[in-house]
């Protein structure tokens, strides 16, 4: 589980998708 794309991106939407990523990652 990692918040790099989350932390790279501070607009919304990045946030929105890294933490979308973040979930299937941590399946």
């Amino acid at each position: 589980y990692n918040h790099i794309n989350v932390e790279i991106n501070s607009n919304n939407e990045s946030i929105s998708v890294g933490h979308f990523l973040d979930l299937i990652n941590s399946v």
